[in-house]
C-alpha cells in the first residue's frame, strides 16, 4: 500500500491533473461570479431606469432630472466598479468627455 502511494507522488501524474482540475474549477467559478455580479448590476439600472421614467413624467421643470441624472451617474459608476463591471467605466469616461468638450466649444 505504501509502495503504490509513493509511486503515484513520483510519476506526479495524479497531482498534476487534480491541480489542473482545480484550476478548471476555479476559472469557472470566477466566470459564474462574474456573470452574477453583471446581471445583479443590469437589475440596478433597470430599476433606476423605472424609477427615473415614474419621477420624471410628475417633474414641471428640467433641472430636477438633470441633476438627478448627474447623481445617479456617480451611483452607476460607484457600483459597477464595487460590482467588477469593467465595461462601464470607460463608458462613463466618454460620456462625460462629452459633455466637458460639448460645453467648452459652447463658451468660446
Amino acid at each position: 500500500m505504501n509502495d503504490r502511494r509513493d509511486k503515484t507522488l513520483e510519476s506526479g501524474n495524479p497531482i498534476e491533473q487534480k491541480d489542473e482540475i482545480i484550476a478548471q474549477l476555479e476559472g469557472r467559478l470566477t466566470r459564474l461570479q462574474n456573470e452574477f455580479y453583471e446581471e445583479r448590476f443590469i437589475w440596478i439600472v433597470i430599476c433606476i431606469v423605472l424609477v427615473d421614467a415614474f419621477i420624471f413624467v410628475h417633474t414641471n421643470n428640467w433641472t430636477g432630472p438633470v441633476v438627478i441624472g448627474i447623481i445617479e451617474l456617480l451611483g452607476i459608476y460607484v457600483s459597477a466598479k464595487y460590482l467588477k463591471v469593467d465595461s462601464v467605466a470607460p463608458f462613463i469616461d466618454k460620456l462625460t468627455g462629452f459633455i466637458h468638450r460639448t460645453v467648452k466649444t459652447g463658451k468660446d
